[in-house]
């Protein structure tokens, strides 16, 4: 299995790597990525954008709901006893 440096860049931040596989015998991409034969198989690069965007979309409504509701939780009057 290879190594990545992902780890370092997503210690400040969270992160996320996520690898996405492209091979396909009929397309003739059977080879790893930094072989010299590699091929990509082009028809998998829409798929692979589409599920960036979705999971994107997600994360950033995720992300975003919960910043909404800590800010509101910051911004409630003390209720009276």
């Amino acid at each position: 299995m290879g190594g990545e440096d992902f780890a370092y860049f997503a210690q400040p931040v969270p992160g996320l790597l996520i690898r996405h596989g492209i091979r396909k015998e009929r397309a003739g991409s059977v080879h790893p990525g930094h072989s010299p034969q590699f091929r990509v198989d082009e028809a998998a690069l829409a798929f692979g954008i589409e599920t960036l965007v979705a999971f994107a979309r997600g994360v950033g409504r995720v992300a975003f709901s919960e910043r909404r509701r800590k800010r509101s939780r910051r911004n409630r009057r003390p209720r009276a006893l």
